[in-house]
């Protein structure tokens, strides 16, 4: 929507908040509110990428004229109060999910993939950039090849060419299968036994570890960002410490000798998620930030 538009719904009179859910509409929407009294809400879904140089920053979660910033992680907000965001002005609300969204695919669809139908199947949903630290995973499940019947498939657009470099190996492609960009990526990861993000930095809140728990998949992740969040060790996953093959082939070492661990830890996975991670619990949260917004 351009900035005349929303001009002129808010010069209606009407209103008394305007949400911008992403950076795109939140500099539209500032740009389009000045000087119409109405509070404005912004949302940050990322870290590490914010500095006062820069114009699109200012223009967006940076501007000092935006009177509240929804963190979708804990680890949103401290990182925004290390850029100077007064606290003040932020607010800590999960995104909201829930597991009758979402519908698992039958164990035959990874067929189409190449994959056996008695292999252990770890997924991995991602734009697959270096940052991701896919070629880790590629790594642990190497180590873990020559011992166990594990296959790993990687769901989304592949742009890290160390990752392009690896699956030319004969040695990876008979255990790596890349099936590009789908629509039904949440559907194929319900369909494995484990669900792996091997975030090297800068993770705010994955929605495709959500998206797995939701399904009973249990997650195992890196320690970077609000992932650590997401899971508990011990109880609902597994986290690792970033870049460390070893310890990533170790954790799923662990799921591949025990199924019954898969099954309790995904079942704890999608109770986590209706406990903590809710959509209702969002709403609700939305509307006491709303409540107390108009309240001062």
């Amino acid at each position: 929507m351009r900035e005349v538009t929303i001009r002129s719904i808010l010069k209606t009179g009407k209103h008394d908040i305007l949400h911008a859910f992403n950076g795109r509409a939140l500099s539209n929407g500032l740009i389009a509110s000045a000087g119409v009294p109405v509070k404005t809400i912004g949302v940050c879904g990322t870290m590490g990428h914010l500095n006062w140089w820069d114009p699109s920053a200012y223009l967006a979660v940076m501007n000092p004229t935006v009177d509240r910033i929804v963190c979708i992680s804990k680890a949103i907000m401290t990182y925004l109060q290390s850029r100077g965001i007064p606290e003040k002005r932020l607010v800590q609300i999960y995104r909201g999910h829930d597991p009758v969204w979402f519908t698992a695919a039958p164990r035959q669809a990874l067929c189409q993939f190449g994959i056996p139908e008695d292999a252990f199947v770890i997924g991995c949903t991602a734009k697959i950039r270096p940052i991701k630290g896919v070629p880790i995973l590629i790594e642990a499940v190497r180590r873990l090849a020559p011992e166990f019947p594990v296959h790993l498939m990687l769901v989304g657009q592949n742009a890290d060419t160390e990752v392009q470099r690896l699956f030319k190996d004969p040695c990876f492609r008979e255990r790596v299968h890349l099936t590009g960009f789908r629509m039904d990526a949440p559907d194929l990861i319900g369909a494995c036994d484990l669900f792996v993000m091997p975030t090297l930095k800068n993770e705010g809140l994955c929605k495709a570890v959500l998206e797995a728990m939701c399904m009973g998949v249990p997650p195992i992740v890196s320690a970077v960002g609000g992932m650590v969040e997401l899971v508990e060790e011990g109880r609902t996953g597994a986290i690792v410490p970033p870049g460390d093959p070893g310890a990533l082939a170790e954790a799923i070492k662990r799921y591949i000798l025990d199924k019954r661990l898969c099954q309790r830890h995904g079942q704890a996975s999608k109770e986590r998620v209706m406990a903590c991670f809710s959509f209702p619990k969002m709403a609700n949260q939305t509307i006491n930030l709303y409540n107390d917004l108009l309240a001062h």
